[in-house]
């Protein structure tokens, strides 16, 4: 029996390989602006995250605006304490109410007042890494939508 033929394999004309390069063309931009639009975001989220986490770690970290206020309140109570000992009705209640004063610390006191929502808020999430067009521009060399790849050639 004789061997099935292949028909041969078209050359490409002129027509075919100017479409192709302009199709290779637009690939290869929409390839890069996509990831020129994740740089943005990634440099855009950087920005962003940088001055939340700054004005974060002011307001509500460990030297911040919260825990001054938390002294602040501290010293308050302590005040509190003592005017209301310097009521008590004798000279030993007083000495022993100025005694109990001068014992309690911020754990003693209700410094929860003082409290800023905003302080307990999850950090945004970073979205580039779970978005597929990202991370498909970022590898560039795997990508099915740009032209000359192995996934793109399939």
């Amino acid at each position: 029996t004789p061997e099935p033929t292949q028909p041969p394999t078209p050359e490409p004309t002129p027509d075919c390989h100017d479409l192709q390069t302009r199709m290779d063309d637009q690939a290869c931009q929409q390839s890069q602006l996509r990831l020129g639009g994740c740089n943005e975001y990634n440099s855009c989220y950087n920005t962003s995250n940088l001055t939340l986490n700054n004005t974060w770690l002011d307001v509500c970290g460990p030297s911040g605006q919260v825990e001054a206020l938390k002294n602040e309140l501290y010293a308050v109570f302590r005040i509190e304490c003592l005017v209301l000992a310097m009521n008590a009705s004798s000279a030993d209640e007083r000495h022993n109410a100025i005694d109990e004063c001068k014992q309690k610390t911020m754990p003693d006191y209700n410094l929860n007042l003082v409290s800023i929502a905003e302080c307990d808020l999850e950090w945004p999430q970073y979205l580039a890494t779970s978005d597929s067009n990202c991370s498909t521009a970022r590898a560039v060399s795997h990508d099915q939508n740009t032209s000359g790849t192995a996934e793109y050639e399939d």
